[in-house]
């Protein structure tokens, strides 16, 4: 489940859905270890909010570690791509927001971050970078 509580009247969404850990996957387990990556896939089949039109989103999300390069280091991200959403002229039919973050351990769950940061819901600024500090709590 995910609740996207957003600014403005009538913004707030429920979305339901199944996750598949591909990097949980017997098939697929061995050959992430390899490749210091953890990878889902999230299809979001139900969205309940004001709109009529029936609206679905596909979820992936990662994150990739070299040890051979450093402990602290590491590179994240996610893509959603919306689908069957009735959006005014000038977006795109199908739009996206990714994110591409690499993150640098400073101290315990403390990180050094910089981010890009792609939202085709916005109809300016729709390519953004930032710096920041993070506090990570895995879970």
């Amino acid at each position: 489940m995910q609740h996207n509580m957003r600014t403005g009247e009538d913004n707030d969404r429920l979305r339901f859905g199944l996750r598949w850990r591909l990097n949980d996957s017997s098939w697929f387990r061995q050959l992430f270890v390899q490749l210091n990556l953890t990878y889902s896939l999230t299809l979001h089949a139900l969205q309940i909010d004001d709109r009529d039109e029936s609206v679905w989103q596909l979820e992936h999300s990662w994150r990739w570690s070299s040890p051979a390069v450093s402990e602290r280091l590491y590179l994240a991200g996610f893509i959603d791509h919306t689908f069957n959403e009735d959006l005014p002229e000038g977006f795109p039919a199908n739009p996206m927001v990714a994110e591409l973050q690499l993150g640098w351990r400073l101290w315990q769950q403390w990180y050094a971050v910089a981010e890009y940061r792609l939202n085709q819901y916005r109809r300016q600024d729709v390519n953004n970078l930032a710096l920041g500090v993070e506090y990570r709590v895995p879970f």
